[in-house]
């Protein structure tokens, strides 16, 4: 029986139709066989199905790919992995690094209608307000600062100070409490912003596709002030100016990561290794970046404990799980209640001299 499309063989027999993964596949004539709930097996040419082939190829040799629909009319469509991970595959435009994590069955793009509006997710207009406030940095600072001043290209530490950097001194002493959230949008230079926007334009925006821009707001501000709560506990910091969106983006690594353990019960096996060992890795490298200037080690540690426990908290809902997510519920306030009274229990260290240092 010829088929033209696979939506007209969908149709006729009620259901969705998978592609037959066994030797017996029959692509003679460029034609292939494939086989619908029913049972049996029907033909579908190969000219209506070139990119549903190529996704196969790149999502694993066991993979069930389903068509989601007609093609954009430029040589690409949507697909969804054995994995339940959607794809957005485009020969033309999808990168070799890109093909690689399909294989593995890495979200490489979300599903066509939610193709992604930038200006319509929180992590560009963290990214861009980030941005407006390096030039309000830069006019304060009347310009850049030399390489000795500030490594990151940027202007005089003395300007990050002044639009609302992080100086745990000022916080105890002089009760600024701005500069606990503040950090989030403030960054040292263009070195810096650079650095952090790569996570935020890349890993915050396809993560936010996910969660929704309410659950994807809070991540941002709470893992924020998680971050900048333990920083302002750490025994060397009480006088070190420190800024940057990093410690949010450890926190949206953390949160990630819990989510992927505990609730994604639709990723297979390797999928969730494959990301789980991506998340590590990207958590090194912030790790890695906490000796550069301006980046705290305690404020990177901070944003990835206080993600981890609001991943759970919020994100494990599967009632076999209730109990993980109760207690991630009470680590999290614990883990905010203990950092504030700490801080406010501790007496004031340092001087109003040294602010600048980092």
């Amino acid at each position: 029986m010829g088929i033209t499309t696979l939506s007209d063989l969908e149709k006729e027999k009620g259901g969705l139709v998978t592609e037959n993964n066994n030797d017996n596949i029959n692509i003679m004539n460029n034609n292939v066989n494939i086989k619908s709930n029913d049972g049996k097996y029907h033909e579908l040419r190969e000219d209506d199905k070139v990119d549903k082939s190529r996704a196969n190829n790149y999502s694993g040799q066991n993979a069930t790919i389903q068509d989601l629909g007609e093609p954009n009319g430029d040589g690409s469509n949507v697909y969804i992995g054995i994995d339940g991970i959607y794809h957005y595959y485009d020969e033309r435009t999808t990168s070799t690094i890109a093909k690689l994590l399909a294989r593995f069955g890495f979200v490489i793009e979300v599903k066509r209608k939610h193709l992604v509006n930038l200006l319509k997710t929180i992590s560009f207009w963290v990214f861009f307000a980030s941005f407006a406030m390096l030039i309000a940095e830069f006019v304060i600072g009347k310009g850049f600062a030399s390489p000795r001043e500030n490594k990151m290209i940027g202007p005089h530490p003395e300007a990050v100070f002044l639009v609302g950097g992080l100086v745990p001194y000022y916080v105890k002493v002089h009760h600024q409490i701005y500069r606990i959230v503040l950090p989030l949008i403030i960054h040292f230079g263009i070195i810096h912003l650079l650095i952090n926007s790569v996570f935020l334009i890349r890993f915050c925006v396809i993560t936010e596709q996910r969660w929704k821009w309410r659950w994807t707001l809070l991540v941002f501000l709470l893992t924020d002030i998680g971050a900048s709560l333990l920083a302002m506990n750490a025994p060397k910091g009480y006088n070190v100016l420190t800024s940057g969106a990093s410690g949010s983006i450890c926190g949206f690594i953390g949160a990630v990561m819990c989510e992927t353990f505990f609730a994604r019960e639709e990723m297979s096996k390797v999928s969730r290794y494959y990301t789980l060992g991506s998340l590590i890795f990207s958590m090194a490298v912030c790790l890695i970046l906490s000796s550069l200037p301006g980046y705290s080690l305690g404020g990177h540690l901070g944003g990835f404990i206080s993600g981890v426990l609001l991943g759970g908290a919020i994100f494990i809902r599967n009632p076999a799980k209730k109990k993980i997510r109760i207690a991630m519920i009470l680590l999290a306030v614990g883990y905010f209640s203990i950092t504030i009274l700490l801080f406010l229990a501790l007496p004031a260290r340092g001087d109003e001299s040294t602010y600048y240092r980092s």
